[in-house]
């Protein structure tokens, strides 16, 4: 269960960089440290034992936490271009394609891809409908 852990607070690289110790029993990447004052960061977190574990040890130094979900795969190298170029019609177009059911073994890299990118929430809704129509 790879998940993208969003955590707030005053100096967490700092934090990180003190912690490095405590935190070598997990698996993790720093994905972005972000804030004038650096001030929170986006942890990338490898299995679920290893986030509660991380949560546990940020919260208990006064750092506030959120799961912000799982973070997504890449497309598969298999996905022909043309497929993935779908993902930079408009949202409509994009529904109407979808329709006609051509893609639809490629729906997973597709919302993968739109949810690693702009993941516009009615592009991600377009294509989670058309998973559960083609699953029907």
């Amino acid at each position: 269960m790879a998940a993208r852990l969003k955590v707030k607070g005053d100096s967490i690289e700092r934090w990180l960089g003190w912690n490095e110790e405590a935190l070598s029993e997990f698996t993790f990447t720093v994905a972005k440290v972000f804030g004038l004052c650096r001030d929170g960061a986006y942890l990338d977190v490898e299995s679920a034992a290893d986030l509660v574990g991380i949560i546990r040890l940020l919260e208990r130094s006064g750092y506030r936490t959120a799961v912000l979900e799982e973070a997504p795969a890449a497309p598969s190298p298999s996905v022909p271009e043309d497929v993935l170029e779908l993902l930079d019609l408009s949202v409509p177009r994009l529904i109407d394609v979808l329709a006609v059911g051509e893609h639809d073994q490629w729906l997973p890299a597709l919302l993968s891809a739109e949810e690693g990118g702009k993941t516009r929430k009615t592009a991600v809704a377009a294509i989670k409908a058309r998973m559960e129509a083609s699953n029907a």
